[in-house]
């Protein structure tokens, strides 16, 4: 056998083994990728770093404060503040209430 044959030969083989391992890799890796889905889209981000539009409770700022940024009336910052309270307005937008 010459030379170059057994080069093609060993170069043939040393792409089928490496085929083989990038199958292996991928194999391997499928069930952690499913693993790693979950019902609840939002638990990924659980924990994730909040800034000041992201939080619900913040120390020195509610929404109320940021809806009313150029000021309001104090009756309508106490009536949107009330609605903010209510738990039936969670899903709501802040301008949509």
């Amino acid at each position: 056998m010459s030379t170059a044959m057994r080069y093609r030969r060993v170069h043939r083989a040393a792409r089928c083994l490496r085929g083989l391992r990038v199958l292996a890799g991928a194999l391997i890796a499928v069930p952690f990728g499913a693993s790693a889905q979950t019902s609840d889209s939002a638990e990924p981000f659980l924990g994730t770093w909040s800034g000041v539009f992201t939080t619900q409770d913040h120390e020195y700022w509610t929404a109320a404060d940021l809806a009313c940024f150029v000021g309001c009336p104090l009756d309508l910052y106490d009536h949107l503040s009330e609605l903010l309270a209510d738990p039936a307005n969670d899903s709501r937008p802040v301008m949509a209430l």
